[in-house]
């Protein structure tokens, strides 16, 4: 090897390490201080936010259940102030024909106050005419229907008349166990007719023969001051017979088991006090 290349050698191995000197010596200072405590810190910060953000939008949310919860409240209330403001009387028109059209008290007329009831009920929904000879002829057919279906037709609890309502005269029935006047009203300005199982003698009608009827129904069909209107089938001078709100609420019961055969008072005013709500 030359002199010349070895001198070549020598200065290029000194030229490397001076560039490595200078290198070293011109590394930044904030590279020197370099540490993860930052970016951690950062990353910290950040998932705060995140927290903090979801935090805000489930408190958002349940804000806005509470507050359409709250609106919900007051329509309902709005509804039901509305729906309690009644006129002061108020009377649909329910053809009546008494249980006993032909003046015949015999069986199964003596009986026949449900029947009588529920047809009463159907003609008017079906917008059909009712006559005495119209009744006395359905009175019969739905005794035998009921004879057929449950065995016997005397006596039936408010149950069977909602399943005779239904399956014979395919309307909508359905037992309501709130016996008030205000949910009465309701019902009947929301264009239903409600039949009601009763203790027939604690009904004030001196129109009954005798002590009358130990269970007895009848059909309600509207409301003056102080006084329902009803379809009496259990006397001819039942056409818009009126009760005092309280006695027939508190007459309302329903009989404890349905068929044939004799009735106590006793047992009548052991019955759940229940009605009929019947519409198409």
């Amino acid at each position: 090897m030359s002199i010349k290349i070895k001198i070549l050698l020598i200065l290029a191995i000194f030229l490397v390490i001076e560039v490595l000197i200078y290198f070293k010596l011109q590394k930044p200072q904030n590279e020197a201080n370099f540490s993860f405590t930052e970016p951690l810190e950062i990353v910290k910060e950040q998932k705060n936010m995140r927290a903090e953000k979801q935090i805000n939008l489930e408190t958002e949310k349940q804000e806005n259940i509470e507050t359409e919860k709250q609106e919900n409240i007051e329509i309902k209330e709005q509804k039901s102030e509305e729906e309690l403001n009644f006129p002061e009387d108020f009377e649909l028109p329910v053809t009546f024909v008494s249980q006993a059209p032909m003046a015949d008290w015999d069986l199964p007329y003596q009986e026949a106050c449900e029947e009588a009831s529920m047809i009463m009920v159907a003609k008017y929904f079906k917008q059909q005419n009712l006559t005495p000879e119209i009744m006395d002829d359905e009175i019969k057919k739905i005794v035998k229907w009921q004879q057929d279906y449950f065995g016997y037709y005397q006596h039936t609890t408010a149950q069977e008349v909602v399943e005779t309502l239904e399956k014979y005269f395919n309307l909508s029935a359905e037992l309501d166990f709130n016996i008030n006047v205000e949910n009465i009203k309701q019902q009947l300005y929301q264009g239903k007719l409600i039949i009601i199982p009763s203790s027939g003698r604690d009904l004030s009608n001196p129109y009954f023969s005798g002590e009358g009827p130990i269970y007895h129904m009848l059909v309600i069909r509207g409301w003056d001051e102080d006084e329902f209107i009803t379809n009496d089938p259990g006397t001819r001078r039942g056409a818009g017979f009126k009760y005092q709100y309280q006695n027939l609420i508190s007459s309302v019961h329903n009989v404890l088991s349905g068929g044939d055969g004799d009735l106590k008072v006793e047992e009548i005013k052991q019955g759940q006090p229940v009605m009929i709500v019947v519409g198409l």
